[in-house]
């Protein structure tokens, strides 16, 4: 019994142990199908993603979703090849440890990635599994190089299309707890398979759809240049029309004079030639006799009013108060009312019958330009409005209205005339009535011929000692002033005066750019405002182009000067409103004291003008005050300016060369040319001092044509002794004067023909001054150079007008960046952003960049870490000599340096 029982128990037990099995073995089933499920709905999902996410960055976002549904995938990135398969892109980056996004790099080489884990993949085109010991063993071999923070597992795949390796994709873990398995590897290969085809025809799908909305752009701009076109086109022809029904109407107001029996046919026929020009259903003329105050209305033609009364000018009262008929009479002036303004003259309640929609009225003269009526149209049609150009066509009819009218009224005046001849009966009274009016006619020729005589006279007078333009006092009238103030004060040393000399800030730009008609009408405002600054017993003078003088009498100190001088500059400074332009300029102001050391009127204007000067580089819009300092200053500029007309043939200009360094590799890519003057008493003379000096003078044309071949000879000399400078440049400046006046590109061509160098062994220099000033000479040079592959470098970036616009409307290929800016970068958070702000900005551009003034090791990592990798400066080289520079390219480009 005992036996059976335990027999029992047995077999229970392996029953129980069969039916865990089964159940275990069902488990793993259900385990394994629900894994295939999911890997089944990723498929699903990640073959959905193409239609479902619109841009690439919500596709990698929800891919990245997907995969960490199937294993851990907190870290997780994915880099691809650029189209030219050259270049590597981080595409998508997501990762707990590192703050970094390398989606905003630019493409890396892929030579130079090779070196990196994600390198070694796209190498091997193999999937990847390996954990930190892994990862120091290809380390130790040399296979790749650590870079980031150090992973605990790291497993990659790559991404293929039609068998090809277009990317790879990477997960990671930072955690021992955290590990990944073969099959885990396998899963993301089977995965990765999908996201690769798929990938590949996303970002065709994406480049597909840029092209398409630049293609949109495109026809929209042609569509709009061809609609711009046609509305062009057409009021052309509208305007020819015009101006053809003008001309024809003109001649039929001529002619009027003539054919018209009487003023009524005249006014009548006149109303349908006017009619014919522009709407005038409504139309009346009004004439004025100024003798007795008499408004008349001749002609009246209105749809509402039938007649219009005689009635007298009211000139008691405010012309803004008078009918429009009346403004036109008082003022002289065309009246315009139309919708814009009707609303306001409602509120006036000054007209005279029934108010219409529109009115335009211009004036009548007279052969003495007093005015003798009024030409009015109007219209009652609700929406019709007179325009400007309406206003303009109608003045210019009236002027010939007024000539024909006077013709008619003389026609008639000298027939009612002959009429009253032909009925004086007395012989013996007409003769003497017209030896009367021939003696009369005789003596008011002779009184006009002598009144013209004497009016030629006075005038040849004022335009002898009178500017032409503004009607000031000119430099010769100026002067005698000047000159009998200073003979008054040798015989009374107690007469003070004061001398201001102007010069109109910016007004060379505002001549170039708005036209010389503008700059004249600038120059007239100008003196008008002079003329409101000053004393009756002052003179303001006009010197000659924008300088103006002003001569203060009785003043003995620096500070009634200065009080007059502050006037000026704030009247200036205020915009100037030429037609429809408002205009904004400045002036710079020299302020010399009378002292007993002048003795002729060039003295004085020689200390203020020097003054002036002094001022315009102090940062104009303000005054400075004489002084002794000045005076030197300006002494010593003369005696560089003589001395610099003979520099060049005393062989006293040098080129000195400065290196530009790859920082990469610290060789010598480039020098740039820079001219020095050594003189044999004065020494080493500042480019600050003569290159200015050179540029109002005109001889940086021969200066600069001196730098330009010798440093190309120089370069030539280099690249035929030595290897090392096969690859590198010469860097030359250029001034605005020498592209101003002389043809400066044929003379580039010339020198690089002759010294047998092609167009990219130099690179042209030049400064944001010659973009703002010579905007059109500027980009025609550009586009020349561009054509014959010569790089154009913007110099001293940052410190001028540093505007944006024309980075991307000049052909540029690299810029500078101001040694100001990189010499305070490494202790000077606004610097340093500086810089990375025109980094980034230059990248997106595609312009290249060299930063100036690098003078320690922590400017070159810091320009790495932004990658500029081209520099100069001292950490470097000063600028040396021919002979030195030689040395340097040997040791910089041979490994010693």
């Amino acid at each position: 019994m005992q036996n059976k029982t335990q027999a029992n128990l047995d077999g229970s037990a392996k029953e129980l142990e069969r039916l865990q099995t089964r159940i275990r073995e069902l488990e793993a089933i259900a385990e394994e199908k629900e894994h295939s499920e999911k890997i089944h709905r990723a498929l699903l999902r990640i073959a959905s993603l193409s239609s479902e996410a619109r841009e690439l960055a919500d596709f990698y976002s929800e891919l990245h979703q997907i995969v960490g549904q199937l294993m851990y995938a907190n870290n997780f990135y994915i880099a691809l090849l650029t189209d030219d398969k050259a270049h590597v892109k981080f595409e998508y980056f997501h990762d707990e440890e590192d703050d970094s996004d390398p989606t905003q790099w630019d493409p890396e080489p892929l030579d130079s990635f090779k070196s990196t884990l994600t390198g070694y993949l796209f190498r091997t085109g193999e999937a990847m599994l390996v954990d930190e010991d892994d990862l120091n063993k290809l380390s130790a071999a040399g296979e790749v190089q650590i870079r980031g923070t150090p992973m605990s597992q790291w497993m990659g795949v790559p991404l293929k299309a039609q068998n090809e390796t277009i990317g790879v994709l990477v997960i990671q873990s930072y955690s021992n707890d955290i590990q990944y398995s073969l099959g885990d590897r396998e899963l993301l290969i089977f995965v990765s398979q999908q996201i690769g085809i798929l990938l590949q025809k996303k970002r065709y799908e994406q480049r597909l759809k840029e092209y398409n909305e630049q293609l949109e752009r495109k026809v929209e701009q042609r569509t709009a240049m061809l609609q711009k076109i046609n509305r062009d086109l057409e009021k052309q022809i509208h305007e020819t029309e015009q101006a053809e029904r003008l001309q024809a109407a003109l001649f039929k107001i001529s002619e009027l004079t003539n054919t018209a029996q009487g003023l009524d046919e005249f006014y009548l026929s006149l109303h349908k030639i006017i009619n014919g020009i522009m709407p005038s259903k409504n139309f009346y003329i009004c004439t004025y006799d100024e003798s007795d105050g008499q408004l008349d209305f001749p002609y009246h033609i209105d749809e509402f009013d039938s007649n219009t009364e005689s009635r007298r000018l009211d000139t008691s009262k405010n012309i803004d108060e008078c009918s429009p008929t009346e403004q036109v009479l008082r003022s002289g002036k065309p009246v315009l009312i139309n919708k814009k303004n009707r609303e306001a003259w409602l509120k006036k309640n000054v007209f005279f019958g029934t108010v219409p929609e529109t009115w335009l009225g211009v004036p009548l003269f007279q052969k003495d330009n007093k005015v003798c009526g009024v030409l009015a149209v109007q219209s009652y049609l609700k929406g019709k409005s007179y325009t400007r150009l309406d206003e303009e066509v109608l003045v210019f009819v009236a002027q010939q209205v007024s000539t024909a009218l006077a013709r008619k009224r003389n026609a008639e005046s000298l027939k009612k005339a002959h009429e009253e001849l032909k009925a004086i009966n007395d012989q013996l009274e007409r003769r003497v009535e017209e030896r009367t009016k021939e003696l009369s006619i005789t003596n008011k020729t002779l009184q006009s011929m002598l009144d013209e005589r004497n009016k030629m006279q006075k005038k040849l007078a004022f335009e002898a000692f009178h500017d032409s333009l503004t009607g000031l006092p000119n430099r010769a009238l100026f002067t005698n002033r000047l000159e009998q103030i200073l003979r008054q004060r040798s015989r009374n040393p107690n007469l003070h005066f004061s001398v201001l000399f102007l010069d109109l800030d910016r007004f060379k730009v505002i001549n170039d750019s708005l036209g010389h008609l503008m700059g004249d009408a600038l120059l007239q405002e100008v003196a008008s405002r002079l003329e409101d600054c000053i004393r009756p017993k002052d003179t303001v003078a006009r010197l000659g182009g924008d300088e103006f003088c002003i001569l203060l009498r009785d003043i003995d100190n620096e500070r009634d000067a200065a009080v007059i001088a502050s006037r000026v500059i704030e009247s200036i400074a205020k915009p100037f409103q030429l037609n429809e332009q408002k205009v904004f300029t400045s002036t710079s102001i020299g302020i010399t004291i009378s002292n007993d050391s002048y003795k002729s009127p060039d003295d004085v204007l020689r200390d203020a003008d020097a003054a002036m000067y002094h001022a315009k580089e102090a940062g104009k819009a303000r005054y400075a005050l004489f002084d002794v300092e000045m005076h030197d200053a300006a002494m010593k500029r003369l005696t560089i300016e003589n001395e610099l007309r003979h520099a060049l043939e005393r062989n006293q200009i040098k080129v000195f060369y400065q290196p530009i360094v790859c920082l990469q590799t610290r060789k010598i890519i480039a020098f740039e040319a820079l001219a020095r003057w050594v003189h044999p008493d004065m020494g080493m003379i500042s480019p600050v001092e003569f290159i200015p000096i050179a540029e109002e003078t005109g001889m940086i044309h021969d200066i600069g044509l001196f730098i330009l071949h010798h440093s190309l000879g120089t370069l030539k000399f280099w690249k035929t002794e030595l290897p090392q400078s096969a690859d590198v440049s010469m860097s030359v400046n250029f001034s605005s004067k020498q592209i101003e006046h002389h043809d400066l590109l044929a003379e580039i061509q010339l020198a690089l023909e002759e010294n047998q160098l092609d167009a990219k062994s130099l690179k042209v220099e030049i400064t944001e001054s010659l973009l703002i000033e010579n905007a059109a000479l500027a980009q025609r040079l550009l586009n020349q150079l561009s054509e014959i592959d010569i790089p154009v470098l913007l110099d001293d970036f940052g410190t001028g007008y540093s505007s944006l616009s024309y980075l991307h409307k000049f052909t540029l290929s690299t810029i500078k960046i101001d040694r100001s800016f990189i010499d305070r970068m490494d202790r000077s958070d606004k610097h340093l952003t500086i810089v990375k702000t025109i980094a980034y900005m230059s990248s997106q551009l595609n312009l290249g960049l060299i930063a100036e003034g690098v003078e320690s090791e922590r400017h070159v990592e810091i320009l790495k870490e932004l990658n500029i990798h081209q520099a100069q400066g001292y950490l470097f080289s000063m600028p040396v000599d021919a002979e030195r520079a030689r040395q340097l390219l040997i040791d910089f480009n041979s490994g010693q340096s």
